[in-house]
Parts: C-alpha cells; sequence; structure tokens
C-alpha cells in the first residue's frame, strides 16, 4: 500500500496539473480603505465585489494571480499599481480558469468562459498619475454589452 501512495503523490506531482491548496488562497471582498499589497505568493479569490477607495492604493505584484468568482469585480476609485514583467505578468481571470494558480475551485482542471466575472472599474476619483497597467491579462471578463475594462469618467 506504502508503495502505491508513494507511485501514486509522484504521478501527481509530475503531471502537469497544477493544484491550489487552502493556505494558497486569500480571499478578498468589501473595501480596501488603507494601501494594500497583493503579493505573488498566494492567488488572490475575489469572492464578492472589491473596492478601492479613493485616496488609496492597491498594488499587486509581478506575478501575482487574481481570480474572481461569477459576477464580481475590483473598482478602482483611489490608485491601482500593476506593473507586471515580460517574465511575470499580473492575471485578471475567472475563477475556473486552471491555467494560472491551480484548481482554485477544487473541481478538476477546467477553464473560463467569457462572462465569467464583471471586470475592472476606474471612476472619476481615480488617481491618473499613479494608476499603473502593465504585462497584465485580463481574462474571461465582461460581457457582451459591457468591457473588461471599464471607465467612468476617468481618464
Amino acid at each position: 500500500m506504502k508503495k502505491f501512495l508513494v507511485v501514486f503523490l509522484l504521478t501527481i506531482l509530475s503531471s502537469n496539473t497544477a493544484f491550489a491548496f487552502a493556505s494558497d488562497i486569500e480571499s478578498h471582498s468589501g473595501v480596501i480603505s488603507q494601501r494594500t499589497v497583493w503579493s505573488a505568493d498566494k492567488v488572490h479569490l475575489i469572492e464578492g465585489n472589491v473596492r478601492v477607495t479613493s485616496g488609496v492604493e492597491l498594488s499587486i505584484e509581478p506575478g501575482t494571480v487574481i481570480k474572481f468568482k461569477t459576477g464580481t469585480n475590483l473598482q478602482v476609485d483611489g490608485a491601482l499599481n500593476a506593473v507586471g514583467s515580460s517574465n511575470a505578468r499580473i492575471y485578471f481571470t475567472s475563477f475556473r480558469d486552471d491555467s494560472v494558480g491551480g484548481d482554485t475551485n477544487q473541481d478538476g482542471y477546467s477553464q473560463g468562459q467569457a462572462g465569467d466575472w464583471s471586470g475592472l472599474y476606474f471612476t472619476d476619483t481615480v488617481a491618473d498619475n499613479l494608476t499603473k497597467l502593465a504585462y497584465i491579462e485580463n481574462r474571461f471578463a465582461g460581457r457582451s454589452s459591457t468591457a473588461a475594462i471599464r471607465l467612468y469618467n476617468a481618464s
């Protein structure tokens, strides 16, 4: 039995399937009212809408994966500093997208679909001079009538 278990575990670990364990996931919802950094050492799961308040910065490290549950969004009234690199992109994607960050919802390998989550919203109070997006991938957001990244009187 021990030999079978070792072979089974080695098979899982050497396969292309990536797993996300509960300790590797940080859940978010609600209001961000002080400077916050989301690090690349965890998958960030948006369980309910998240809003960065005016005058506050959310900074996202290169290589970070942010996954959104159905219908959720990230609204920026303050600043969003999400600057990845060619080697370490920042991913905004569906919680069903197992190609980055592993199998967050533990349902076996799956892919996201268009419209899985609402998108990124920037309002008229966004700090334009502090908001930076580079080397990001925005996957499976928006709907046929709405864009995945929306500017509401923001420049």
